[in-house]
């Protein structure tokens, strides 16, 4: 029963924070109408998660508790209740209340998360791999359906449903059933020094998490471009653009969870050929151009590709990692994200805007080709430790 309150409470919480992250321009605009403070937000969200991630790795392990996952669903709550009954005039107010919910909604999150990891971590590799499973996919299919659902729901009912989510949270964490805090040394929480190191001093821990960091930034090269690359370079309506986006998907969810359980799971040894794979992807999206059907095959092989990969890579992490500094890895893993995310999108945009699609497409093709080569010298550290503590 646990393990089905634990799964339902992570779904929701990713499915509150994915919308309110989706609705915060329609909500900005709605309350200032300004396109400058509304095009500044993604600035303003970017802080908040660079402040959650610095934040995560000191705290989450030391605060997984029920009681933070009410507290902090409680403030989400307020922050809600707060812009629908007394929307502010006061654009610092906005952006400050923006950073708040982002940050506790990424604390209800990973708390979440590790507590999730821990009762999944009991039942062996088995566990381990529906954990996995249900992570990506929760976070690929709300991704997939979020935007049309979130702001029709807005355009009908404004933040009301969101408030609703957001109550249904705060009841389900009641009957959420944490371990004993009665803990034996072994087992208590370390501190932030010792648990850096045990980060930091195991490969097979580590070097899953950097490997998806420069997958990541690769492909962030990519998709900060792909709007201009499928509308204006190509010529395509939006609808189409939309289109490919979600074939992309639709690629991610089907390829992903029928390859993995079936060939890929505790299968290291493929991760370097995906990567290259990936790249080679990626290449023939910036060349065979001259056919939406191929493009649309590609986008589906690309979706598949990526999200395959990074569950072989978070299986890596994740059978290697001690569930008590879960939420620290976690953490660290959200933080290097974020920096992965902008130098991806730094180096994209500015290829692109001096030299053009092509170049941003042969620079990521180099990349994951290089990174492939890398993970291959590293093979032996992508193996799980038979006792994983």
């Amino acid at each position: 029963m646990q393990y089905k309150i634990h799964s339902i409470l992570f779904i929701l919480v990713v499915f509150i924070a994915q919308a309110y992250l989706v609705l915060i321009p329609l909500i900005a605009m709605d309350l200032f109408n300004d396109k400058e403070f509304v095009a500044s937000l993604g600035v303003i969200q970017t802080a908040g998660g660079f402040i959650f991630g610095l934040l995560g790795i000191f705290i989450i392990d030391n605060i997984k508790n029920k009681y933070t996952l009410v507290f902090s669903s409680i403030v989400l709550f307020l922050i809600l209740v707060s812009q629908f009954f007394f929307p502010t005039e006061f654009k610092l107010v906005f952006a400050i209340s923006l950073i708040i919910f982002i940050v506790f909604s990424r604390i209800v999150e990973n708390v979440q998360n590790a507590l999730m990891f821990a009762e999944y971590h009991k039942r062996g590799d088995s566990g381990l791999e529906f954990f996995n499973s249900l992570i990506s996919s929760t976070y690929i299919i709300i991704g997939t359906v979020i935007a049309p659902i979130s702001v029709l729901a807005y355009k009908f009912f404004g933040l009301v449903f969101l408030m609703i989510f957001t109550l249904l949270i705060i009841i389900i964490t009641f009957f959420i059933k944490v371990a004993s805090s009665n803990k034996t040394n072994k087992e208590r929480v370390k501190p932030l020094r010792e648990r850096l190191n045990l980060f930091f001093g195991n490969k097979k821990l580590s070097l899953p998490i950097f490997i998806i960091n420069s997958v990541m930034l690769s492909a962030m090269m990519v998709t900060t471009i792909f709007f201009l690359y499928i509308t204006q370079d190509l010529g395509y309506s939006t609808f189409k653009y939309s289109i490919l986006l979600a074939i992309e998907s639709v690629g991610s969810v089907l390829i992903s969870m029928y390859f993995y359980g079936k060939y890929l799971k505790m299968k290291p040894k493929l991760i370097p050929p995906f990567i290259l794979i990936f790249g080679i992807l990626y290449l023939l999206f910036g060349f065979i151009n001259f056919s939406f059907s191929l493009l649309a095959l590609l986008a589906f092989l690309i979706g598949g590709c990526v999200t395959s990969l990074l569950m072989m890579l978070n299986e890596r992490y994740q059978k290697n990692c001690p569930k008590e500094i879960y939420g620290t890895v976690n953490s660290i893993r959200i933080t290097l994200n974020n920096i992965s995310g902008l130098v991806g999108t730094g180096i994209g945009s500015s290829l692109y805007i001096n030299f053009g699609s092509t170049a941003v497409f042969v620079c990521t093709f180099s990349l994951l080709v290089l990174f492939s080569f890398i993970t291959y010298l590293c093979r032996k550290e992508l193996i799980p430790n038979v006792d994983k503590g």
